[in-house]
């Protein structure tokens, strides 16, 4: 999601510029190698190439950082710089610095006032918007990591959504974010501090069953994309079929007031027609819709509350199967297996943690596979152990021969 107001970048020049706008610019660079690095964007550079580059300018933004008096001069750029270095180190595979950088970035934004309404009064439209984007693409990056690595959660109050674009956007990509934030809302601290901690006096079987029917509602399509039928029978053994569904009915729009129909092109144009998000925004939303399912599913699981003859299927100890099913669904008209380039951008432009996603939610789906066999003393029919194996398929292939910094075990 873009959070910087463009026509103010080309602007800088690093010749010129002082420190705080070369620690903006040096980190946004860095990020930038680091995701073309082994990506197939085209690119005629080698990924070595833009590893090396990532990692120059990473120290270049850390040596600029020393240049001045970092917390004396905190402003937008100065969060945005902390939470491109957090991404920076996140996609270099090395958790502690990221989670460093991205509570840097989210106590100057508290500093800032980012999640206090009462702050963006007087603002130009431009910098309200931007600041508006910055806390909400911390929000979801903080509930994130809060769950792939069991961290505790900072923010706590909340501004308006963004609900307005800058001039020379494409409507398209904002619905995709709004989407995206359709699925953590619901989320709330309890039921990630129960996640991390293990548990919570507010949260109980409901709770996790209420998430779970609305995590499974459709998650929308767009580039071709086919959207799996949100629920299935307790039964690993039933298939399940497709459907295609327009992209604003995803996520319960209507009860979060979402929906992208309520975008504006600027802050003072009229409501603007609905869009679609684009290709790389779709195949995020949809994979972290399953994976959210699954980490719900586990939660549920730590607290006794599964069974093999659940009537839910989210509550039966087989559901990662239906998840990894999915998934798998969402994968293949990307061609993943046969690396279909647009399909391979669609993925590779969110970096490493929707292939921590997809390696979590193949590996549970072989788990309860292998557990199934062994109490049944049966293997599981072809067409479960096929959808795992595509899954993890295409973990492997894409991070082996494009990732460099994530390995397969």
């Amino acid at each position: 999601m873009p959070v910087l107001y463009i026509p103010k970048i080309p602007r800088m020049d690093l010749r010129t510029c002082d420190p705080p706008k070369k620690n903006l610019l040096f980190s946004l660079s860095a990020l930038t190698c680091f995701r073309m690095s082994g990506h197939s964007l085209g690119a005629e550079e080698s990924p070595e190439f833009w590893d090396k580059a990532g990692h120059s300018l990473l120290n270049d933004c850390l040596n600029v950082r020393k240049e001045y008096d970092l917390y004396e001069n905190i402003s937008l750029n100065t969060v945005v710089s902390s939470m491109f270095l957090a991404s920076s180190f996140f996609e270099t595979n090395r958790s502690t610095k990221a989670w460093v950088y991205l509570r840097e970035a989210l106590t100057f934004a508290q500093e800032l006032g980012l999640e206090d309404e009462s702050t963006y009064a007087g603002l130009s439209p431009e910098e309200a918007l931007c600041r508006q984007r910055v806390f909400w693409l911390l929000y979801v990056m903080e509930q994130s990591f809060a769950i792939l690595r069991n961290k505790p959660l900072m923010l706590r109050r909340t501004p308006k959504l963004p609900m307005t674009l800058h001039a020379y956007e494409s409507r398209g990509i904002h619905t995709g974010f709004l989407q995206l934030l359709g699925i953590y809302i619901p989320l709330r601290d309890s039921i990630i501090e129960a996640w991390t901690y293990g548990s919570h006096p507010t949260v109980d079987v409901n709770t996790y069953l209420a998430l779970q029917n609305q995590l499974a509602r459709p998650a929308g399509n767009s580039g071709g994309l086919s959207i799996p039928r949100p629920l299935v029978p307790p039964s690993p053994t039933v298939a399940v079929s497709s459907v295609q569904i327009p992209v604003t009915q995803a996520c319960g729009f209507s009860d979060l007031s979402l929906s992208s129909s309520s975008i504006s092109s600027s802050p003072t144009d009229p409501v603007a027609p609905v869009a679609e998000p684009t290709p790389s925004q779709t195949a995020n939303l949809l994979i972290t819709q399953q994976w959210l399912r699954l980490i719900i599913w586990l939660s549920s699981l730590r607290h006794g509350h599964l069974s093999w003859t659940a009537e839910n299927a989210s509550m039966h100890f087989a559901f990662p199967l239906t998840i990894a099913r999915q998934t798998g669904l969402v994968l293949r008209p990307l061609q993943i297996g046969g690396l279909e380039a647009n399909g391979m951008a669609a993925l590779e432009v969110n970096g490493m943690g929707i292939f921590e996603k997809i390696f979590e939610i193949g590996a549970w789906c072989i788990n309860v596979t292998r557990t199934y066999a062994t109490l049944s003393n049966e293997h599981m029919p072809h067409c479960q152990t096929g959808i795992c194996h595509t899954v993890k398929r295409a973990y492997a292939t894409l991070s082996n021969g494009h990732m460099p910094h994530c390995q397969t075990s």
